[in-house]
């Protein structure tokens, strides 16, 4: 049955991995909440055991999953962690509805003013083995957590060390999440380098910036946080990118920003490329900074138009030299 057919090599032709659908999905899905033996496969995926046979020996054959004799039975497993949170975040079934990611908002900033790092964890887990999409965690659950705990710090609730055992907590979950993503990018991909402001301390934006364009298969270069401005121009001369991507969320940091734009768009001249893009709380007041390319607050807007505008400037480079 076409549902139930494999893609030829399991990856896009934007570098993405392509599950397998029907059956075969059904059982990829069981496997990524855990081992288990063809009749256990039979009971989870309500498939015959002729039909769950067939399927395994098909994803044996692309790796996806492996298999150890234990005693009588023949356990099958996922073949990694990664493809694991990849399969549960790209099922098949529908996203959770809004009133359930209130919950899990409720339950993910619980456990992280708890410091709870093992809950927050498993309220990531279970979303994600829900139908939740990855996306969804980064946009709908952890950005409005994060600025709730920001809330919190700027009133005096929370203490500086309290709120930065919370941002490693996210950030650690952060790169569990993006071990789904493309490990290479796609034929000529554009180029990207992420990263903050000069004395930026707050660099979880620019993580899921990152992340984002891993997504869209993009060649992604993440610089982190507290890198001088030389050394960023370094780096800019090195690699050539498409485009620098920088994180900004104090006042303080706008004027680093400034500086860094005006380094940028003397080194590039009369070139299109890179594009000079920004995001950060900093930007909140709705004003476009001078010299940015493109700049907001919502990562998935972002990003999306970066790849849009770089594909356009791509094209109207080679129609000029042609």
């Amino acid at each position: 049955m076409a549902e139930d057919t494999l893609e030829s090599n399991g990856i896009t032709d934007r570098g993405q991995l392509a599950l397998p659908r029907g059956a075969a999905g059904a059982i990829l899905r069981a496997l990524a909440l855990g081992p288990k033996s063809v009749s256990e496969l039979v009971e989870a995926t309500g498939l015959t055991q002729p039909n769950v046979s067939n399927h395994l020996g098909r994803l044996r054959e692309r790796t996806l999953v492996t298999f150890q004799k234990e005693g009588r039975q023949v356990i099958y497993r996922i073949a990694s962690a990664g493809l694991a949170h990849f399969v549960l975040s790209h099922g098949e079934g529908p996203t959770s509805p809004p009133q359930d990611l209130q919950e899990l908002r409720r339950e993910f900033l619980e456990a992280l003013l708890t410091l709870r790092e093992e809950e927050a964890a498993r309220v990531v887990d279970a979303a994600l083995a829900s139908g939740v999409q990855w996306k969804d965690l980064y946009l709908q659950v952890f950005t409005p957590t994060l600025e709730r705990v920001g809330e919190l710090w700027e009133r005096g609730e929370l203490g500086v060390a309290t709120e930065h055992l919370v941002t490693g907590i996210v950030l650690r979950l952060l790169h569990r999440l993006s071990l789904q993503l493309p490990s290479e990018p796609y034929p000529n991909a554009p180029t990207v380098l992420v990263g903050c402001v000069e004395g930026e301390l707050h660099t979880l934006g620019g993580r899921m910036v990152a992340d984002f364009l891993l997504a869209q298969g993009w060649r992604v270069w993440y610089l982190n946080g507290l890198l001088p401005l030389e050394h960023l121009m370094e780096a800019v001369n090195r690699h050539l990118p498409d485009v620098v991507a920088l994180c900004v969320t104090t006042e303080a940091g706008g004027a680093a920003l400034e500086r860094t734009v005006e380094r940028l768009q003397r080194w590039r001249g009369e070139q299109p490329l890179p594009l000079i893009a920004a995001g950060g709380r900093y930007f909140e007041a709705g004003e476009a900074p001078p010299g940015v390319d493109i700049w907001g607050t919502d990562v998935e807007k972002v990003t999306a138009a970066l790849d849009q505008q770089v594909r356009r400037v791509r094209s109207l480079s080679q129609r000029s030299v042609s």
